[in-house]
Order: structure tokens, then sequence, then C-alpha cells
């Protein structure tokens, strides 16, 4: 709410004002160096299968999102800041990348570590809501300014299990360690 509370009051400064203003909305952003604090789900789930940990789950896992290459919303963000474009609100995400967490979580264990459910309620309250998708529209964006992603999800992936099994193994990459890459 706060994000959307901020757009808001941004756009109407800007009405009344000239304050020109760009926003950006990435979509569920991933890769390597995020870490697991806020909730991030693939750091989590790349950390719990390289510690033997299970990998938890809020609720059933049917949650859907798209996710988008952190090295693909800073393509996005340099190309709205150079846009001829002014006040103007741009989804940035990969709804190629699009997969449930419970696929996530499955395609990241890869049968080495098991996955429990967990009901969110139980941790933040009964007041606790989750969007059940969270997809792109980015038709926006690739007409006006010709962006479109690219880094596929795969390539993510094995990228951030990289930059975790050298952080926690000292050095040592995700084909030396498990002698294959994700598929």
């Amino acid at each position: 709410m706060a994000k959307l509370l901020a757009e808001i009051m941004i756009v109407n400064k800007a009405k009344i004002t000239d304050l020109k203003y760009h926003i950006v909305r990435p979509f569920n952003v991933a890769g390597p160096r995020q870490l697991p604090d806020g909730g991030f789900v693939l750091p989590r789930f790349i950390i719990a299968m390289l510690t033997n940990q299970p990998i938890t789950i809020f609720g059933d896992g049917s949650q859907m999102r798209a996710f988008t290459d952190v090295r693909d919303i800073c393509s996005a963000i340099v190309k709205v800041a150079l846009s001829k474009y002014e006040n103007e609100i741009w989804n940035v995400g990969n709804p190629a990348n699009k997969m449930s967490i419970k696929q996530l979580a499955k395609k990241i264990g890869k049968g080495k570590g098991r996955i429990i459910h967990i009901d969110p309620n139980k941790l933040h309250g009964p007041l606790f809501a989750e969007a059940k998708d969270k997809i792109p529209y980015i038709k926006k964006i690739e007409k006006l300014l010709g962006w479109k992603p690219e880094i596929t999800l795969n390539k993510t992936l094995l990228d951030t299990v990289n930059y975790w099994i050298k952080k926690i193994n000292g050095g040592y990459s995700f084909d030396v360690c498990m002698g294959k890459k994700l598929s």
C-alpha cells in the first residue's frame, strides 16, 4: 500500500505543479547478491538447499510470479530515464519467467531437500494477505521504448546459485559442486 500511496501522491503533485516523474514498477526482482532479508524467495530457497535445510513455502505455493533478473530491471530503468516521455508509469518485468512458488522450490531443490508448507497467517497474523499472481503487463515499455527482458529464468537461477555457492562454500561454482547446470 505504501508504494501505491507514493505513486498517487507523485501523480497528484505533478498535476498541480511542474513536477516531472518516471515511476518504474519492477516485478519480482531476482539475481545474484539478493539477500533473503525481507522474505525474498529465491535466495531463501537456494540457501536452504545449499545448507541442507527444508525449503519453506508460505501457503500451498500456488502463488504465481514472473521473476525478473536484476540486470533486466537495470536496463529498463536506464531506458526509462533516457526516454523523451514524462510523467509515465512503467511496468518492468519478465512475463516469460512465470512460475509458481512451488515449481520454483522443486526446481531449486532438485530432490535434494524437502519442501515444507507454513500457514502465513500463523506467522503474520489473521490479516495477512498475499497477491495470488504478480505477472507484469509490459506492452507499454515494449512499444514506446523498445525494451524487452533478455535474461531467462534459468540464467538467473544459475547465476544466483553460483553466487551463493561461492559465498557459502568459499569460491566453488555450481558446476564444480554439482557437476551439472540447472535444466
